[in-house]
């Protein structure tokens, strides 16, 4: 907040004259200060913020004119407006010459006291609106600041918690198949039952911190290069060959897929969550098909990955992008709820959006936009 009135700086060498400028705009809410010459004004300009300067074009040693083109060119007091006040009788080369040097507005003396109260009202009230913005954007900026960093303290207990958790989650689960492959078939079968969802849930939770260490990782400085999505997919065909295998599906793309400028790793995650969801939700009575597409447009590419798969509720449609959302209420298929979080997270961080289109039954169509390298 700025509690002190805005000024206004009336320049002339004639005392009566600043006299006179002072009993004009005496009512004003602002602070006049006078100046008695060209120097001491360029001084005053250094030292304080004005809303305007009423400036005399006719004084020895340094002229308005002069004063004006000085003021113009310092970075401090470039910006302060400047009204001419002169007697001289106005000539078309006066004028150029005044508005030339930074001038924004010429008053012939004797001034009319209604136009010149006018004038500096309109200042006035700029000069209050752009202090109460900027006060407006410094506060959100402080805002800002604070939310990021409370956001990179939370990333930084997410990594470090996930990379905490990660090892007694490891201890635990290799204790229980240690377990279940010494003693399980000695076991009486609710023991066994036990057992078995112990494994399990150490399985999800084994899911669930990769899922938070992949959420996390997404907050740090992305890389920025050439991504050839061709030999990206190329490479995720093979690291999921036995998956896909195991479900009889086939991934196939497009040989000639848009160069993106980005981050390769993330990318790769992007299409990685999109597949293997792809092969958790596809139906049992055919063969499981994904591809992937693009088309391409002046300044972005419009990718596709569609499969034919159990397909998305339309009433889910809407959600399936949020942290931990999962359709699948009765647990029947595992996963941590933010596989498809992060596929908007990456798709949002290269300046795109992604969407999906599905019926049930009928497979599902992501669509996602990224701008052309």
């Amino acid at each position: 907040m700025h509690p002190s009135k805005p000024k206004v700086l009336i320049v002339d060498d004639v005392e009566a004259n600043l006299v006179a400028l002072e009993a004009l705009l005496g009512d004003l809410d602002c602070e006049l200060i006078r100046a008695a010459d060209g120097n001491q004004a360029l001084k005053l300009l250094l030292k304080n913020e004005f809303a305007v300067m009423l400036l005399d074009v006719q004084m020895p040693i340094m002229d308005g004119f002069e004063v004006a083109r000085y003021a113009r060119e310092h970075p401090t007091t470039r910006d302060t407006p400047i009204i001419f006040l002169t007697a001289m009788h106005s000539t078309e080369d006066s004028m150029l010459r005044g508005y030339g040097s930074g001038a924004v507005d010429f008053l012939l003396k004797p001034i009319n006291a209604h136009v010149l109260r006018g004038k500096v009202r309109v200042f006035l009230e700029l000069f209050t609106q752009r202090r109460r913005l900027q006060d407006e954007i410094n506060a959100h900026k402080k805002t800002l600041e604070a939310l990021q960093d409370a956001n990179a303290a939370l990333r930084h207990f997410t990594d470090a918690a996930s990379h905490d958790l990660k090892a007694p989650v490891r201890a635990m689960r290799g204790f229980l198949d240690a377990l279940a492959m010494e003693v399980g078939e000695t076991l009486p079968p609710q023991a066994l039952d036990y057992l078995q969802r112990s494994v399990k849930a150490g399985e999800r939770m084994d899911s669930l911190l990769d899922s938070l260490l992949s959420y996390a990782r997404l907050q740090r400085n992305q890389a920025t290069t050439v991504v050839r999505f061709s030999a990206l997919l190329d490479q995720l065909r093979a690291d999921l060959r036995e998956e896909l295998a195991r479900a009889g599906a086939t991934l196939k793309a497009e040989p000639e897929l848009p160069l993106i400028q980005g981050d390769p790793d993330r990318f790769y995650q992007l299409f990685q969550n999109l597949v293997t969801n792809a092969i958790k939700f596809r139906r049992t009575d055919v063969p499981l098909e994904v591809s992937v597409s693009a088309e391409r447009y002046p300044a972005e590419a419009l990718f596709c990955v569609a499969d034919n798969g159990i397909g998305i509720d339309p009433k889910h449609q809407s959600r399936i992008f949020q942290a931990f959302f999962r359709s699948d209420t009765q647990g029947k298929y595992k996963g941590s709820g933010l596989g498809l979080a992060i596929c908007q997270q990456v798709v949002e961080q290269h300046r795109g959006r992604i969407w999906v289109e599905s019926q049930l039954g009928e497979g599902s169509r992501f669509y996602f936009s990224l701008p052309l390298s």
